[in-house]
């Protein structure tokens, strides 16, 4: 028990001691960020990219609105057809028993991909779908362009969240389950019940895409300004990379949504072999 202990402490410490990129989708490629704000391509040929997720063994997945395919790039750098005959797909989102979830802009459906590459229907909604993440209780919730954000059960269940919101896209949530969404030229912090605040209320122009680092701070890329910007925890916001022109955005190693905090210690081992393979992806 007490080398056990010792062993996730190392893991712990290894995860900790990362030190992440952040990736984001730019007009045919996905780019790269480091820790220190450079830029350098990552990936090149694609076809107007869009959403970004990983799965648990550090595979990118990547919504290609151009080609309405689902790219997968494994940490080697291979890159491969996950599955195809999408409509202008949008975001992407993967629940705890690895589903990866597509917003389709173009006909409203949201489409549910098994990690064998099976397309199924899941649900569809009445404004085109943005944004997407995933709760503790594998709910995923969607950004649509109606100024609503939707919730949407494990069994395919719609109800509205949140609404009132100006035109939301990105959505991210904080290690404390509040939903942050990108609405227009201010970020909105939702609570768990639906209460829908101001999180940062001036200085963005064009807000898009939203990711947490593992200290809790929000990042955001502008499409007003091709930059993205950070967020600390107390709302206070600096520029951390210019040039970038990208919609969406994601860490390499992003905290986990909360659908995996609820993986107890094997999710806590994984997670340490996901930050270690996802290291793999620098070159």
């Amino acid at each position: 028990m007490y080398g056990m202990r010792l062993l996730l402490i190392f893991l712990a410490a290894s995860v900790c001691q990362a030190s992440p990129f952040l990736l984001f989708s730019s007009a045919n490629a996905i780019d790269q960020v480091s820790a220190t704000g450079t830029e350098s391509l990552f990936v090149s040929g694609l076809n107007t990219p869009q959403g970004l997720a990983f799965d648990t063994t550090g595979n990118l997945y990547e919504a290609d609105s151009g080609s309405n395919t689902i790219f997968k790039i494994t940490p080697g750098g291979s890159l491969s057809i996950f599955a195809s005959s999408f409509h202008n797909p949008q975001g992407l989102a993967f629940d705890s028993s690895g589903n990866l979830y597509v917003a389709n802009g173009s006909n409203n459906v949201i489409n549910k991909v098994s990690p064998g590459g099976v397309v199924t229907t899941f649900a569809t909604v009445v404004s085109t779908p943005r944004g997407m993440a995933v709760d503790s209780s594998n709910n995923l919730y969607v950004s649509g362009s109606a100024g609503s954000i939707y919730e949407i059960s494990p069994l395919g269940t719609i109800t509205t969240f949140a609404t009132g919101l100006s035109v939301p896209y990105g959505l991210a949530f904080d290690p404390s389950g509040n939903l942050y969404a990108a609405t227009g030229n201010t970020i909105s912090k939702i609570s768990a019940g639906g209460s829908v605040s101001t999180f940062v209320s001036s200085g963005l122009s064009g807000a898009v895409g939203l990711t947490f680092d593992q200290n809790g701070n929000l990042y955001e890329a502008e499409n007003g300004t091709n930059k993205i910007n950070k967020v600390t925890p107390g709302g206070t916001v600096s520029t951390f990379a210019t040039g970038a022109s990208g919609r969406y955005i994601v860490f390499d190693t992003a905290i986990p949504e909360p659908s995996t905090w609820a993986l107890g210690l094997t999710g806590l081992l994984a997670a340490a072999g996901f930050g270690a393979r996802k290291r793999a992806f620098r070159r």
